[in-house]
């Protein structure tokens, strides 16, 4: 009973979960929220060479800041059954760096702005 209930967290819940996470930040955030005017939230995958792994992204925004559309916003992870953690936040940082090089910080919990080539996250 046990493995099958887990399942249904991994298999249906989590990803409910991170769905939710990404349509709330699409139409119900703040443009302070991510750092920016959300033009696109979705999900990903960033590889890490020097790891020899990849990192899969529960939330990607990316938008507007002033005059610069497709900047990347903010980087989140969507756990519904764990508590986060400062190792999560040193993973986002890991994969930001992945990303691009940052430019100003938002100062935003969520993740700080870095300009990103459109494909520095598969998405």
């Amino acid at each position: 009973m046990e493995s099958s209930r887990a399942r249904f967290l991994s298999a249906v819940v989590g990803p409910h979960f991170e769905q939710v996470c990404r349509e709330w930040v699409a139409h119900f955030a703040s443009p302070d929220t991510p750092g920016g005017m959300p033009i696109e939230v979705s999900y990903g995958t960033v590889a890490d060479p020097e790891a020899r792994t990849s990192h899969e992204i529960d939330v990607v925004v990316r938008g507007a800041v002033g005059q610069d559309s497709g900047v990347l916003l903010s980087l989140g992870e969507a756990k519904w059954d764990q508590v986060m953690g400062v190792g999560h936040l040193d993973r986002l940082r890991r994969v930001q760096s992945l990303c691009s090089p940052p430019v100003a910080s938002t100062g935003s919990p969520y993740g700080s702005r870095a300009t990103a080539a459109r494909d520095s996250a598969t998405t």
